[in-house]
């Protein structure tokens, strides 16, 4: 028994180590476009630390710098154009059931919670 037990805590440690963690697909995509940005940002600086040091000449300097900005503009629209369509997407999903989201104040959704509450309220008293 204390052997099958062991076991088990031994599998549940190791189990994230062993077993990748899925990912979907979109996220997988944001990820690849933070890395390809994160690279960029690098590379700039690179450059920038390079003319600085006199390894580049301006003419250099500023073809690579230029490139690497435009390639750097294009990533961080992809990334922002990703996020206003998860961002639509959350928005066309219908509200939680039970609940009564009928304004964008929030009012249906209190007016909800507070009828419940009294409900319950009330089948509490009765139940004394």
């Amino acid at each position: 028994m204390a052997f099958v037990l062991l076991m088990a805590v031994i599998y549940l440690i190791l189990r994230p180590f062993i077993v990748p963690e899925e990912i979907a697909e979109d996220d997988l995509a944001t990820i690849q476009l933070d890395i390809q940005k994160d690279r960029i940002i690098e590379a700039i600086r690179e450059i920038d630390m390079d003319y600085q040091t006199g390894k580049l000449s301006d003419d250099d300097y500023n073809l690579l710098r230029s490139r690497y900005t435009a390639a750097a503009g294009e990533v961080i629209r992809r990334i922002d154009s990703d996020a206003v369509a998860d961002e639509q997407t959350e928005r066309q999903m219908p509200p939680p059931s039970g609940t009564n989201a009928t304004t964008d104040d929030g009012r249906g959704l209190d007016d909800e919670l507070e009828r419940q509450i009294a409900e319950r309220k009330t089948a509490m008293k009765e139940s004394r």
